[in-house]
């Protein structure tokens, strides 16, 4: 379902390179971030000095929140994750954040996206993925935020309302 309202957004943001989609946990060592939406891997979604940014989503699940005869009511729990590489963005920290968080619409048809919090920029951000490091990914040039939403939506006669 995650990828479905995800896919809906159009997402705009002033450092804008590539924007990845939703990603799962990397299991193994020398796996890659999966997420792309034939689900193949990504080859390039590990941060590197290459990059502008990297941004994607990370699925945290859904919960049944409410039940008809004809209809229930979800919420999913999704958090927004944006490497960013300033030695390839002219724009401050905040000017980004400002830009990306604008970026998400707070309803798409009867989808509704809240942001919820936002975790501490440390490198249990990166704890899901097996990269080396993950510190590495927050030192200058480079640095990182990430988002906690709950997204709501309908899933009416058995088929996702959007």
């Amino acid at each position: 379902m995650i990828r479905q309202v995800i896919d809906s957004i159009e997402m705009d943001y002033s450092f804008k390179d590539v924007h990845y989609g939703v990603v799962y946990p990397v299991t193994s060592k020398g796996q890659r971030l999966p997420g792309s939406r034939d689900g193949k891997f990504y080859k390039d979604a590990i941060p590197d000095s290459s990059k502008k940014a990297i941004v994607y989503w990370e699925d945290y699940g859904s919960k049944l929140i409410e039940s008809a005869p004809r209809f229930e009511k979800y919420v999913q729990k999704a958090r927004l994750v944006a490497w960013m590489n300033f030695g390839k963005i002219e724009d401050s920290y905040e000017d980004c954040l400002e830009s990306l968080l604008g970026s998400i619409p707070s309803r798409i048809g009867k989808v509704r996206f809240k942001m919820v919090g936002q975790p501490p920029k440390e490198e249990s951000i990166f704890d899901r993925y097996d990269y080396n490091i993950g510190k590495q990914y927050m030192t200058w040039p480079y640095d990182v935020a990430a988002f906690d939403f709950e997204i709501t939506y309908y899933k009416i006669c058995g088929k996702v309302y959007l």
